[in-house]
């Protein structure tokens, strides 16, 4: 089961972390691009679809490619569904931008803080939720979980490397990777 202590941990660090980068964001956020405040949660006025949707998750221009396969075959078999892309880098998106934001709504990921997935959850209403590789971030997979969303992986390979990682914190990626 997912580890009490491990999950304080994460969430004290994760939070001790955005002390630092949610002022940066803030700023570049206000006096720059807007959509960089997508990181907190903060969509503004973009979100205007109330529907339950389908979010599918690319971080970077190789997943963005893969996703941009699937959310249009998803398109065909149901036209009429919300479906949204998010994306962590600004190069992935670009390219979803350019080649996705007619089939989908794009947002950035938001940082993996209880308070930022809240609000992103609010307005984006997942039914399910497709990662498009492991890059995993245990808050926003347990607040999934924890609402009952469909959770789905493709492309959900591990290099030996990142396989040791997760070994060391396998009590915690356990029960995550069980919930898909």
């Amino acid at each position: 089961m997912y580890n009490r202590l491990f999950g304080w941990t994460y969430t004290l660090l994760t939070s001790l972390v955005s002390l630092v980068v949610v002022p940066v964001i803030l700023i570049r956020g206000l006096f720059g691009d807007k959509r960089l405040l997508e990181y907190l949660g903060i969509y503004g006025d973009r979100v205007r679809d109330d529907r339950e949707s389908i979010w599918v998750h690319a971080s970077s221009v190789g997943e963005v490619k893969l996703a941009g396969l699937l959310i249009e075959q998803l398109r065909k078999t149901d036209p009429d569904c919300r479906l949204v892309l998010s994306v962590v880098t600004p190069s992935g998106r670009k390219l979803a931008d350019a080649e996705i934001a007619s089939m989908a709504e794009i947002y950035y990921l938001p940082l993996d803080l209880n308070p930022c997935l809240k609000i992103a959850f609010r307005k984006i209403r997942p039914r399910k939720i497709v990662l498009t590789e492991t890059e995993l971030y245990p808050n926003f997979l347990k607040r999934a979980l924890q609402a009952d969303i469909s959770l789905y992986l493709i492309n959900g390979r591990i290099s030996d490397r990142s396989f040791r990682k997760y070994q060391a914190v396998r009590e915690l990626f356990g029960y995550l990777l069980k919930s898909f």
